[in-house]
């Protein structure tokens, strides 16, 4: 029995090692670390404000729908924009 398993971790040592191209083929516990090893992360911020601009031109810009998918209320969403904005111009 110790043969097996010294068997398996090898096995799960060699899937860590191994540069693969197809990321699909691993175990999705492995999958995530993989795929994100060379991607570097964005700042939360930068997420939420990608966020918040999608769901904005999934309904054409109106602020309202906008708010409420986000459920937040629409001031703090003009607020969160005008933020934005400002950061832009610096």
């Amino acid at each position: 029995m110790a043969r097996t398993s010294s068997f398996f971790f090898i096995s799960e040592l060699a899937i860590i090692v191994t540069p693969f191209q197809n990321h699909a083929d691993l175990p999705s516990v492995m999958r995530f670390s993989v795929m994100t090893s060379s991607v570097p992360f964005r700042p939360l911020a930068e997420e939420e404000t990608a966020y918040v601009r999608r769901v904005l031109a999934s309904v054409g810009g109106n602020k309202s729908k906008a708010a409420e998918i986000l459920r937040i209320d629409r001031k703090t969403l003009r607020d969160k924009l005008k933020q934005e904005e400002n950061e832009i111009k610096f």
